[in-house]
This record gives structure tokens, sequence and C-alpha cells, in this order.
């Protein structure tokens, strides 16, 4: 008989930490794992593609080089430099633009850490 008295749950550490545990799954958990996936896949697509700038920079030079050596007009020599020209200002533009993504994906890293830190302190004050 109770007598409209419930009993309380009387929880040990262990439990404590699994039911926090949980319930940082719950909120964060599934998202988390999804968004972490997706920003690693982000940050190997930002190293892909800086490697195709580089890979199209290398194209560039090699095509300027071809046309500079092996053609005798003296038009299509002009274009050859300027090939091998634009050729590092495709090598910068490929290295602002990784460098760019990659430090935005570590500035939403750490706020996303933030907001799971901001979750986690108002559970344990809860």
């Amino acid at each position: 008989m109770n007598d409209g008295l419930e009993e309380k749950k009387v929880l040990t550490q262990d439990d404590l930490a699994r039911e926090r545990t949980e319930l940082s799954e719950l909120r964060t958990g599934m998202a988390t794992e999804r968004t972490d996936l997706a920003y690693e896949r982000t940050a190997l697509t930002n190293s892909q593609t800086f490697l195709a700038y580089c890979r199209t920079a290398i194209g560039t030079f090699a095509a300027g080089i071809g046309m500079f050596e092996f053609i005798d007009n003296a038009n299509i020599v002009h274009i050859g430099v300027g090939l091998m020209a634009i050729s590092p200002v495709i090598v910068i533009l490929g290295t602002v633009h990784f460098f760019r993504v990659r430090h935005r994906l570590e500035r939403e890293a750490d706020r996303r850490k933030q907001v799971a830190e901001q979750i986690e302190k108002n559970y344990r004050e809860n």
C-alpha cells in the first residue's frame, strides 16, 4: 500500500552518467554524428578541390610550355607565355580558397562544441 506517496528512484553515479549520456545522445547524438561525418566529407572535398586547382595550374603551365617551345607562330608563343604566367595565380587562388573553407569549418566546429557544452550545462542544472 502506497498511501498516495510515490517512491523516488535512487540513482547511482553510473545510472546518472548513463542517463546524462542518453539525454546528450538524444539531443545531439544522431545529429552530431551525421554532422561530424558531413564536416569530414566537406574537409576531404576541400582538399580534393585544392588538388584540382594544383592540377589545373600544372596543366596550364605545361600547355604554356608546349606552345612556347614547339609552335613557331608569334601569337601562339604569347598565349603560351600568358598561360605560364597564369598558372601561379591559379595556385594562389586555390590556396586562398582552401584556407578560407578550412577556417569556416573550424569556426563552425567550435560553435557546435559550445552549443553542446551549453546543452550539457543546462541539463546538469535541471
